[in-house]
């Protein structure tokens, strides 16, 4: 019955989509639902507010097990792909998340964040924006609604954290050997491959939006 479901939904369109509940995987709940995903191997991490799940796939389907109970990572940009690991931002404090290729499924936390008490609120957490900087070795960390335009940055091979304040950005871009943000009046970019008539390289540049100045009196 439900092969012939699908056939007449493929074949009159009256089923925009249909799924066989054994091949729906559940997890979370309504009050935690999974709020990002990330590839670790051949694994998908899949995070909700309070835990995180690790996904197998194989033969007979998908499998889920429980890494970590109690912790989550709350924003749905707070955990992103960062070398053969994860980066998340989970409660107040920041980790990168690895595993072995030979059991993917056990999880090992390292907490980046120290000396960041107090630095990354709960409201931080619940929208945070993730950027790999690769040019740099940065993640980038931003709240979209923080009208300060604060910024953490966290500099891996030197193992420190920066702040900026100001940087108003919609969302972050790479682009070439470097990167970008933009804004509501234009974007900033970040890029090695420019250079000064002179050969000395631009560290930084800004491109404005379209303005109508215009048509010159003449």
């Amino acid at each position: 019955h439900y092969c012939d479901q699908v056939i007449e939904g493929m074949q009159t369109g009256a089923f925009s989509y249909v799924a066989h509940p054994d091949c729906i995987l559940f997890l979370g709940d309504s009050a935690h639902p999974v709020r990002a995903m990330c590839p670790l191997y051949d694994t998908v991490l899949a995070f909700t507010a309070n835990r995180i799940w690790s996904l197998s796939f194989g033969k007979d389907g998908i499998t889920a097990t429980l890494a970590s109970g109690g912790i989550g990572c709350a924003s749905a940009f707070g955990a992103i792909p960062y070398k053969t690991g994860v980066i998340a931002v989970m409660g107040g404090d920041v980790y990168r998340i690895s595993a072995s290729v030979a059991r993917p499924e056990q999880l090992s936390f390292e907490r980046i964040s120290g000396g960041m008490e107090g630095k990354i609120t709960s409201d931080f957490s619940d929208s945070v924006h993730l950027f790999w900087n690769i040019a740099d070795g940065e993640i980038w960390m931003r709240d979209p609604e923080n009208t300060a335009g604060d910024v953490l940055v966290w500099n891996a091979e030197s193992d420190e954290w920066y702040r900026f304040d100001n940087i108003t950005a919609s969302f972050f871009f790479r682009i070439h050997q470097g990167f970008g943000f933009a804004q509501n009046n234009g974007m900033f970019l970040f890029d090695r491959t420019y250079s000064t008539d002179e050969g000395m390289p631009i560290a930084a540049f800004y491109k404005s939006a379209y303005f109508d100045f215009g048509v010159p009196e003449s």
